[in-house]
C-alpha cells in the first residue's frame, strides 16, 4: 500500500495500530489439534490465522501444513493464497472477501452433526460461526493469535502528526485498527481527527467500526484488499480535485 501511494505521488507514513502476538497459551489449540478426526472442516478467516496455525503445527513436529482429514475453507483469495503457498488447497473460498459471504455459503448447506474448527484471533467476529450454526453444524473457535495495540513510538508519532495537522488521509484495514487509533487520541486530538481527516477503509465492517466511533468515512474499497483501497482513494481524490 505504501509503495502504491508513493507511486501515485502521495507521502505514505507507516503507523501500525495493531501488533499480532501468539496466544497466552496453546493448550486449548493442542487439545483440538490432537483430535482433528472429530472435525469435518477447518475454517480460516484470516491470513494471520493460517500463519500462526501452521507455525505451531511445525513447532509440534507436525510440519508446516494442515493435517489431512478435515476439509479446509478460507475467507477469501488472500487467505487461500497463504494456504496454497504451503500446499493446502481450500475446498471453497468466496469471491468476495468477507466472513459474511463465507457464512452465507455455509447456510446453503445441510451441516447437521458436523463439527468445524475455527482458528482465529482473540478479536475475531462471530459471523462465520453463526453461519455454521444456522446450517446445523457445531462451530468450535480456538484462539491462535492475539491483537494488541500500538507500541509507544507509533502512538506518539500519530499524536504528534495530528497535533501538527500534517496528515490528510488515514487508512484502516480492520475494525481493531480503528479502535486502537481512536483510543490513543485524547484532549483536542479526537475532534481534530473527526474534523480534518479523510478516512478510507478496506470494507463495510471496518466502515461500520469507524462510524460507530465517530469518524467520518469518505472512501470504502469496492474490493476488500489493500490494492482496492488505494484504487478507491485515487478515484475519490480525482472527483474532489479541481479540474
Amino acid at each position: 500500500m505504501m509503495q502504491q501511494i508513493q507511486d501515485r505521488g502521495g507521502i505514505a507514513i507507516l503507523a501500525p495500530m495493531i501488533r499480532i502476538q501468539p496466544p497466552v497459551s496453546w493448550d486449548e489449540f493442542d487439545a483440538h489439534i490432537n483430535r482433528l478426526q472429530d472435525f469435518s472442516g477447518i475454517v480460516f478467516t484470516s491470513a494471520n490465522a493460517v500463519e500462526f496455525f501452521l507455525d505451531h503445527c511445525a513447532e509440534k513436529g507436525m510440519g508446516r501444513t494442515v493435517p489431512s482429514g478435515p476439509e479446509v475453507y478460507a475467507v477469501g483469495m488472500k487467505t487461500a493464497g497463504v494456504l496454497e503457498k504451503y500446499g493446502v488447497l481450500p475446498v471453497f473460498f468466496p469471491s468476495w472477501f468477507s466472513g459474511a459471504d463465507l457464512a452465507a455459503h455455509f447456510r446453503t448447506r445441510d451441516l447437521r452433526e458436523r463439527r468445524f474448527l475455527l482458528p482465529r484471533g482473540d478479536m475475531g467476529r462471530d459471523e462465520v460461526a453463526a453461519g455454521l450454526q444456522q446450517a446445523g453444524a457445531t462451530a468450535v473457535p480456538v484462539i491462535v493469535y492475539r491483537t494488541v495495540g500500538p507500541d509507544d513510538a507509533s502512538a506518539a508519532s500519530v499524536r504528534a502528526a495530528l497535533a501538527k495537522r500534517s496528515i490528510d488521509v488515514v487508512t484502516f484495514t480492520s475494525p481493531s485498527a480503528v479502535e486502537y487509533f481512536v483510543n490513543l487520541l485524547d484532549g483536542d486530538l479526537l475532534p481534530i481527527a473527526r474534523a480534518s481527516l479523510i478516512v478510507g477503509v478496506i470494507g463495510g465492517t471496518t466502515a461500520d467500526a469507524a462510524r460507530r466511533l465517530g469518524l467520518p468515512v469518505q472512501v470504502v474499497a469496492e474490493t476488500a484488499t489493500g490494492e482496492g483501497l488505494i484504487e478507491a482513494l485515487a478515484a475519490w481524490n480525482s472527483t474532489v480535485q479541481p479540474s
